[in-house]
């Protein structure tokens, strides 16, 4: 059994580190889930002129690929910094981290800001995107949204510099983040400011992954793909049946007597108390996507696809039949995340296909969840070819088109230019 209490976290470096294909499929489907969520949840962007329906469209799970994408970075940066980082390597560290996302983000940053052309930002905002600090100290300009995880992103790198110089256990540093994040949660209201708490919550989940890179195996015979995919299906549903969620909720209200996720009015991308909910799913999906050997495995994913299916003997018990259409994609999730664990010898060949087609998308999933945005305002003042179903449909497959086709020279053309450049 694995100690948390006594992690090593400075242990001497494998002599061949082993690239994880499948931590690349997840990180696809993360970025296939915000892509998908941006687009259906604001109306008419991809359409001017139509919009379908919303109660048969699911819109969730962008916010909860965002928790997963904490935990991977966290889990990826203590991977790849096995030692302890010194004053020798200080730098080299900050600048891999900054050639990584930069870059990138100063292009899509470009992009935003020529799909802006209606509502151009103040020069503050550009100065404060220009720096990365936007939504601390200036708004986020609309056009480039996903980019206040990018400064969540950039602290939680700079943070992990003490972290490893004192070889501090990252676990008490989790616990101590969730202290702080209640404690000013709790007093939001009194000082006005969410931002604490907000970066102390997302903080134990990027640490989380950095916990679970030092602790336990991936000895022994891979987990089957099937239930790697289940794991996929499941995270589409949980955001509609949520009954972990509502009773961690609860429990939160119970212990500490008022709601500590209502804090007060303040831009996107907030992470709240009620976020810590998903912490043990994020950390499951994890464990599985790499091969980790925990204890019952197969009955810890079990119980983690049944404790949702709760939540429908509450839409039962009120009669929500209004509601019933806004949860049919999530039902159908569900369903294929229950059928894929029950059947995972039959539907094993198809699991590892589709599993294995999402890595090519992994490769290239932060060009796609950083240009998307700009590229989706940029659609949405394209009035022509507009108002009806089918051109909703044409539009959307441009849109995942452009959206591949620009991650994919920012990835694989770009980036490699900028690091040869720079090394």
């Amino acid at each position: 059994m694995v100690n948390l209490m006594e992690i090593k976290l400075y242990e001497k470096p494998p002599l061949v580190k082993v690239f994880n294909y499948k931590l690349e499929a997840l990180r696809g489907a993360a970025s296939i889930l915000v892509i998908w969520g941006h687009a259906t949840l604001n109306n008419n962007m991809l359409d001017p002129a139509y919009s379908p329906v919303d109660n048969w469209f699911h819109t969730g799970t962008g916010h909860l690929s965002v928790l997963v994408f904490f935990v991977l970075s966290g889990y990826v940066i203590g991977l790849a910094h096995p030692l302890a980082l010194t004053k020798y390597t200080i730098g080299d560290y900050v600048k891999k981290r900054l050639i990584r996302i930069y870059p990138i983000y100063f292009m899509c940053l470009l992009l935003a800001l020529v799909a802006s052309n209606y509502d151009f930002p103040s020069l503050a905002t550009i100065a404060g995107h220009v720096t990365m600090t936007q939504g601390i100290s200036t708004p986020i300009i609309s056009a480039i949204s996903p980019s206040w995880s990018l400064v969540y992103e950039i602290i939680f790198y700079v943070l992990f510099i003490p972290i490893s110089i004192f070889r501090l256990n990252p676990l008490y540093v989790a616990l101590l983040s969730i202290v702080i994040g209640c404690v000013n949660a709790y007093f939001a209201h009194s000082y006005g400011s969410p931002i604490l708490p907000s970066y102390a919550f997302g903080f134990v989940f990027w640490l989380s992954g950095l916990v679970l890179s030092r602790t336990f195996s991936t000895k022994g015979s891979p987990i089957p793909y099937s239930y790697l995919l289940s794991c996929l299906f499941l995270f589409v549903a949980i955001d509609k049946l949520d009954a972990p969620f509502t009773l961690f909720h609860r429990i939160g209200i119970l212990l500490f007597g008022k709601d500590l996720s209502v804090l007060s009015n303040y831009n996107i991308g907030i992470i709240s108390f009620r976020d810590l909910a998903y912490l043990p799913y994020c950390l499951l999906i994890l464990v599985i996507f790499t091969d980790k050997k925990l204890a019952y495995t197969k009955l810890t994913l079990l119980l983690f696809i049944v404790l949702p299916i709760f939540t429908f003997w509450y839409y039962y018990e009120h009669l929500l039949i209004s509601n019933l259409s806004s949860i049919l994609l999530p039902t159908t999730a569900y369903a294929l995340a229950f059928s894929c664990f029950a059947f995972a010898g039959r539907v094993e060949v198809g699991a590892e296909f589709l599993i294995k087609k999402l890595e090519k998308t992994g490769s290239i999933s932060y060009g796609l969840y950083i240009v998307h945005c700009p590229i989706l305002f940029l659609m949405s003042q394209v009035s022509v070819f507009s108002g009806t179903p089918f051109t909703y449909a044409i539009r959307m497959l441009c849109f995942l088109v452009l959206s591949a086709w620009a991650a994919f020279m920012l990835e694989k053309r770009f980036q490699p230019w900028i690091k040869m450049k720079l090394y």
